[in-house]
């Protein structure tokens, strides 16, 4: 099945491609910053994260609540939001691993940091008894760590989806737990969260152990430039992945202790092989360990001063990767660019005003070029497929036009106002001909089922003036549980482009010899199969197409017949040793036949002369 109709499948789970879409904050055209400066967090208002976020910047940022952690990433990354503050370190928990993840796939740095105290309060309706709650509800963490002042008074804790949350579902009195009401019901959350739906707040610091700390991250586009000084601490946090070999470890730590540049914190995670891919590793997968680990290390130190400079460029002689994540003051300061960010919002007087995603619904109205329903009988009906290539009115009120073809490209109008989506492997030629053809937004992708229904979809926004519209169409991927990587054309095709050649060429191959499967075929005889079938699909001119534009193709196809003469050349090798290893058995037999027979005989001669 070809890539993109897999993908379209899923655009039929989601009901024709019907997104939830938060509140639309445009960008300015004239800079970076908003005159009201928005900040989003994860989670309900009145979530922990943004007691933390008023903690830390005060009441004049715009609080903007985003559902998951990776919206928050998004939201910064396309300017919708100017920052977004993530817990990333638990004294309790641990690490949040998710969010160091995303800080390798979205390009934003740390600027602050700032160690917030959790306290959970235990929250009613107005008017109900303390002594008529039968249960408390909140995220599965807070009853945790709440669980010992719980069985003290014989409440029963039922986990929810989040700590805001729970008390918002009692406000609303709407989808709460089986046996739940707001009289026989508490929720569990931060007093923030009681003031902001109108709850009461009967306890407060109910927690079991008080040594309960969240270390949250203030994330931006552009790195803080700052220098340690007698008033201004910094701390620098880096990622780096090394190779495997004997005291790796060891030598990267001594980049540092060498030149006496203290650790405040060192932690290891492995890591996807999709997302060492997308770091830009390289080398043979024979050779590539099952598990690869990225490092992370936060110094105490500025990234710009000698000793950290010279141990950075150390680390990089030795470390496959090395990644600044961000430099930053310690202790919650606020320096630079942020602080004049702050006061900047201050004097404009923008007021503390939560925002979070609403229920507004939008059809994004795709139209697909190049292939039918006929070619394409799995995508719904919901999506349009175009007739008449090039009748501008086939194209009016679509979003989004996915081009099939490169033919379909050529014959296709101007579209100034929908976004085109090019889908192909070898990205950067798939950029050079919808630079060279559209005038509106463009989007070069590349789309890798890997079965069971999940992918990943590589792509680049080339040109993109209307950002919200291309992250409503990624998004429908990410809802399908399909990882979306930005990646530059020409980085993609360094990585795939012989790779996806190669594929091609043994499927061919494979495809010509009509293989047939069996009942008894093993999983990757089945998997063989695939890419034959695979290989049998591509047309000789989509096989050209690759071949004319993949550097080292014909280096490709040489090495294979290399390879191929390299094996019957072992097979002949192998063929004559065992004809010669037969021959000299059977001249053995021989030659001991002929001892036994000469031995015979003269043992039948010393007889006779004995006799």
């Amino acid at each position: 099945m070809h890539s993109i109709t897999v993908t379209l499948v899923y655009f039929c789970l989601l009901q024709c491609f019907v997104v939830t879409l938060g509140e639309v904050i445009s960008p300015l055209r004239g800079g970076d910053i908003s005159p009201n400066l928005k900040v989003c967090y994860q989670g309900e208002p009145g979530a922990y994260s943004e007691k933390s976020l008023r903690s830390l910047l005060g009441p004049s940022p715009i609080s903007v609540g985003r559902k998951s952690f990776e919206d928050c990433f998004r939201s910064v990354s396309t300017k919708q939001s100017d920052y977004c503050l993530l817990p990333f370190e638990n004294s309790l928990g641990g690490s949040i691993h998710e969010n160091y993840d995303l800080m390798l796939r979205y390009d934003l740095t740390i600027v602050a940091e700032h160690e917030f105290r959790v306290n959970h309060c235990f929250i009613v309706s107005p008017g109900v008894k303390t002594s008529d709650i039968k249960y408390a509800i909140s995220h599965p963490q807070a009853l945790k760590q709440c669980d010992n002042w719980l069985r003290a008074r014989n409440i029963i804790p039922i986990p929810t989806y989040d700590t805001a949350g729970s008390a918002k579902m009692l406000k609303e009195d709407k989808n709460l737990p089986e046996g739940c009401t707001k009289e026989n019901t508490a929720a569990i959350a931060s007093d923030l969260a009681a003031s902001t739906y109108g709850m009461d707040c009967r306890c407060s610091n109910i927690e079991d152990d008080d040594s309960n700390f969240t270390r949250f991250l203030l994330l931006s586009r552009k790195p803080l430039a700052v220098h340690s000084t007698k008033d201004v601490k910094c701390k620098t946090s880096i990622v780096f992945t090394l190779e495997e070999t004997p005291g790796a470890l060891y030598k990267a730590l001594a980049c540092f202790s060498l030149r006496d540049v203290d650790f405040s914190k060192i932690e290891s995670r492995p890591t996807s092989a999709s997302l060492l891919s997308y770091l830009r590793f390289r080398g043979k997968r024979s050779e590539t360990a099952r598990f690869r680990y990225c490092f992370y290390l936060d110094f105490l130190d500025s990234d710009s001063s000698e000793k950290a400079v010279n141990a950075l460029d150390h680390l990089r002689e030795g470390a496959s990767y090395v990644r600044v994540l961000g430099c930053y003051p310690v202790k919650s300061n606020l320096v630079g660019k942020v602080a004049e960010d702050l006061k900047r919002c201050k004097d404009l007087n923008g007021g503390s005003v939560t925002r979070i995603d609403g229920d507004e619904k939008r059809l994004v109205k795709i139209g697909i070029v190049g292939k039918t329903k006929k070619d394409w009988p799995e995508v719904p009906d919901g999506v349009k497929f175009i007739k008449n290539v090039e009748d501008v009115k086939e194209y009016e009120e679509l979003d989004v036009v996915v081009v099939a073809s490169e033919d379909a490209l050529k014959q296709l109008p101007s579209l100034p106002r929908a976004l085109t989506v090019l889908e192909g492997s070898l990205m950067s030629r798939s950029r050079s001909l919808a630079l060279g053809k559209c005038k509106g937004d463009v989007m070069i992708c590349h789309l890798c089922p890997e079965g069971n229904g999940k992918g990943t979809l590589v792509w680049d926004g080339v040109r993109m003036d209307d950002v919200r519209r291309g992250e409503d169409f990624l998004r429908c991927f990410s809802e399908a549980s399909w990882k979306t990587v930005e990646m530059d054309c020409k980085e993609h095709d360094d990585f795939t482009a012989k790779s996806q050649f190669a594929a091609m060429l043994t499927g061919r191959v494979l495809s010509a010899q009509s293989l047939k499967p069996s009942p008894v075929n093993t999983s990757p005889v089945m998997s063989l199969f695939d890419v034959a079938e695979t290989g049998g699909k591509i047309s000789f001119d989509e096989f050209f197409k690759a071949y004319k534009h993949t550097s080292g193709s014909r280096m490709i196809m040489r090495g294979m017949r290399e390879a191929l003469a390299e094996v019957e050349r072992e097979i002949e090798k192998r063929q004559s040793y065992l004809e010669a290893k037969d021959e000299m058995q059977g001249l053995d037999r021989l030659r001991v036949l002929e001892e036994v027979k000469k031995m015979i005989r003269e043992e039948k001669s010393s007889e006779q002369k004995k006799g």
